[in-house]
């Protein structure tokens, strides 16, 4: 399903626009300063989704230079486009308080889905920790469960702490 939903639907309308992110990004690929810090965990997770029945998982790199996207991800049998997942290993809160640092991804991350006129997507804050098989399971659940319960159309932050 995110196999299908990558070729006929996001990477047509990536085509047919024009990514504001795109100078940025090719410079820093060309320059080899692109350096995708969660590409164990990404790959981890598409894996352990794809394996299930019930999941089906696609990653791009694209998805996360232009989407601030790791992961399209789809609750098999739904009916509903993929959600588009985006990782951050920045806590939510810091001292109690709203954490700064995560209140500017999460701008940025809102802006970027504006741009892209994205519907479904998930913002997932977790520990440093997330990459251990206990976690990824449970990781896994976690992001399958809120594909499949959420409306057709929703953007929402879940913090995951394993």
């Amino acid at each position: 399903m995110t196999e299908y939903y990558w070729y006929s639907v996001v990477l047509s309308n990536w085509l047919s626009k024009e990514d504001p992110k795109f100078s940025y990004w090719i410079e820093k690929l060309l320059l080899e300063e692109y350096k995708a810090n969660d590409q164990n965990l990404i790959l981890a997770l598409t894996q352990k989704i794809n394996a299930r029945s019930d999941g089906s998982a696609s990653h791009r790199y694209i998805l996360d230079l232009s989407m601030a996207t790791d992961l399209l991800i789809s609750h098999v049998p739904s009916q509903l486009q993929p959600v588009f997942v985006q990782l951050k290993g920045i806590p939510i809160f810091r001292d109690g308080e709203r954490n700064p640092d995560f209140i500017n991804e999460q701008q940025r991350w809102n802006s970027t889905l504006s741009c892209w006129s994205i519907k479904r997507a998930l913002l997932v804050a977790h520990n440093p920790e997330v990459n251990r098989p206990d976690n990824l399971l449970m990781l896994t659940d976690a992001i399958l469960k809120e594909s499949s319960d959420r409306p057709a159309s929703f953007i929402a932050v879940i913090p995951f702490s394993g």
